[in-house]
């Protein structure tokens, strides 16, 4: 089965094996979102991209955005699971996207006594009631972690048409959503035909390039909706859409709600997504 456009609403995930024994084990798919396991116990085997590798006790493994990846269990496994939107640490987003790790798993995380410690701390504020100090918390958490990584994890430059012409498109898109962007601009800038473009995102991500660009848009306006005063017409344009109307429906479409509906919902903690056992 080709890998899928994972539409995630929310800014942050977190599952953990219950209730429910609920495995690992998923399709190949990508995201906007940074994705990463803490193995307890059990064993899979985690890809990301062309790479391979044996997820056991204390291994950490990251996906970083826009990777394709996915999980096949081979023992039942206990573990965290975090998916997380990287513009929750907006010091780092930017170091996300332009990026990738030369290898994705750590081994032995336990013997990383920081490392460890912030993958507990993390989960702990995970499981708290949803309340506006969880959020806080957790975007304090995930800095912290984050930070930690970045110093044990090596990484290389990202760099455009290194064999991945798909993840060369979506780092582009991901990094210019904002601005005005169309097929026609991708092909001049990209040297890739504007044809073959829609055909990747039909065919390997099963979405349309115009709905992409605004789950986008939608989940960026969201963010400003919740942490700004501006106007919400402001917020469209800053957000890439030409027009107030085409903004509101994108979003109702994406979020079930208008913009106005969504600023003023009295739910404190609109970034996280609900605890659940289902599969993705």
């Amino acid at each position: 089965m080709p890998p899928f456009y994972e539409n995630r609403k929310k800014d942050y995930f977190y599952r953990s094996e219950k209730p429910n024994n609920t495995p690992l084990q998923c399709n190949a798919h990508t995201h906007r979102h940074t994705e990463f396991v803490y193995i307890k116990k059990g064993k899979s085997i985690a890809y990301a991209d062309s790479e391979s590798c044996e997820l056991g006790r204390d291994d950490f493994f990251i996906a970083f955005p826009n990777q394709v990846h996915r999980f096949d269990t081979l023992e039942d496994e206990q573990y965290d699971l975090f998916i997380v939107n990287p513009e929750l640490v907006p010091e780092l987003a930017s170091f996300f996207n332009n990026v990738v790790p030369r290898n994705n798993v750590i081994h032995n995380v336990s013997l990383n006594k920081p490392l460890y410690d912030a993958i507990r701390a993390l989960t702990e504020t995970s499981l708290l009631e949803d309340s506006e100090l969880k959020g806080t918390v957790l975007k304090g958490r995930l800095l912290v972690l984050f930070g930690i990584l970045f110093t044990v994890m090596s990484v290389v430059p990202y760099k455009k048409g290194d064999g991945n012409t798909l993840r060369t498109i979506v780092n582009y898109c991901s990094n210019h959503f904002t601005e005005n962007l169309t097929l026609a601009i991708l092909e001049e800038e990209l040297h890739v035909s504007r044809h073959y473009i829609s055909h990747l995102f039909g065919d390997k991500l099963n979405i349309g390039f115009n709905d992409y660009i605004n789950t986008l848009r939608v989940t960026y306006a969201s963010r400003l909706l919740r942490e700004t005063n501006d106007s919400i017409i402001n917020i469209s344009e800053s957000s890439g859409f030409n027009s107030l109307r085409t903004f509101n429906r994108a979003f109702k479409k994406h979020l079930g709600v208008s913009p106005r509906e969504y600023r003023n919902s009295k739910t404190s903690s609109k970034f996280i997504e609900e605890y659940s056992p289902s599969l993705r």
